[in-house]
């Protein structure tokens, strides 16, 4: 019964080192990658903004008016037909270490609209507006209803003239810096 034991004992040890038989695998997956470059197929997106550059302007005892001029363009990115959007651009008070000047004063208008769009009549779908500072106005937007919607696809090009802020009398002399935020939503 001892022999019988042992080799029970043994025969059962030597089963662990034994490969075990399984079925075999008949199923695995494994991944596929595809790199896309370039721009999204459903981009909004400010691509360009234009700066101020106002003429050097002598202080007096009464009002002056800084004029300028609007390098640059109003550049916005739509690729997409479905896509309302809209630009609003808030201004700084303009600040120097020796004085302010409010921004509430400044102006421009509305230059020439263009567009890599299709579209004939650009007046149908973008509307470029005056601006007046008066806290973060809509600039530049497009048009259309959710019923009839106009909204173009394409690159959008809209430029400004005719800046022109209000100096208060006795304005001490510096460079006077004011920052322009420019903001594109849908």
């Amino acid at each position: 019964m001892k022999k019988q034991l042992s080799l029970i004992t043994l025969g059962m040890s030597a089963m662990l080192f034994m490969p075990v038989i399984s079925q075999a695998k008949l199923e695995d997956s494994s991944e596929a990658v595809i790199n896309v470059t370039g721009s999204s197929s459903n981009e909004l997106s400010l691509k360009e903004v234009p700066k101020i550059e106002f003429n050097t302007v002598e202080s007096s005892d009464g009002l002056t008016t800084a004029d300028g001029k609007m390098p640059g363009q109003l550049h916005v990115l739509n690729t997409k037909e479905d896509h309302y959007w809209e630009v609003t651009m808030k201004v700084t008070d303009f600040k120097s270490d020796r004085g302010m000047i409010s921004a509430n004063t400044l102006k421009f208008e509305p230059g020439e609209s263009n567009s890599s769009s299709q579209i004939s009549d650009l007046s149908s779908v973008l509307r470029p507006l005056n601006w007046e500072a008066t806290g973060g106005r809509v600039l530049f937007k497009s048009i259309g209803t959710s019923d009839s919607p106009k909204y173009a696809a394409g690159d959008f090009y809209q430029t400004y003239k005719n800046p022109k802020i209000t100096i208060q009398p006795w304005t001490p002399s510096g460079k006077y810096t004011s920052t322009l935020t420019w903001n594109l939503s849908r």
